[in-house]
């Protein structure tokens, strides 16, 4: 049953906040990478958590497309993500589709390596009902790191 939890929050992790985004509405990754590096900017500015209350909110112009800022404790708490019911679990143990701990990897990958980069998964379009690459840029901080994911051009 733990299991099927975590795959059903998993495939809601990937909706975008405003519904299933057609081909011409997902942004780039570049797109994804400017809109991480500008939550990162506010974090610094302001702190995680006030940082984290804007992410959260509707209002605000934190999602773009199919982009959401989400930001992670290294433990796998969610502090900020796009669908906020989601935020003040610990998704430390969320497997993608080829049951990759893909938020565990994200954790490692800005803990120990001390820059900004991409983490690729793969995860179910919703727009295409697809398992597709996907791949977050995860900057990291002390804690936590705060990350924006997009799906991979196809070649």
């Amino acid at each position: 049953m733990r299991r099927f939890i975590f795959v059903i929050i998993g495939l809601l992790l990937v909706m975008p906040f405003f519904g299933a985004a057609r081909a011409e509405e997902y942004a780039s990754l570049e797109d994804a990478k400017a809109l991480a590096e500008r939550a990162a900017t506010l974090v610094r500015e302001i702190g995680r958590d006030a940082a984290s209350a804007q992410f959260n909110d509707p209002k605000q112009k934190w999602v773009d497309r199919d982009l959401y800022v989400f930001v992670i404790g290294y433990d796998g708490m969610m502090y900020a993500h796009g669908k906020t019911t989601f935020v003040g679990k610990n998704m430390l143990e969320l497997k993608d589709a080829s049951g990759k701990l893909f938020v565990k990897d994200m954790a490692i990958f800005a803990q120990t390596g001390g820059k900004a980069g991409w983490v690729d998964y793969m995860f179910l379009n919703l727009a295409t009902g697809k398992i597709e690459p996907k791949t977050s840029y995860v900057i990291p901080f002390d804690t936590f790191y705060v990350g924006v994911g997009a799906y991979k051009p196809k070649t």
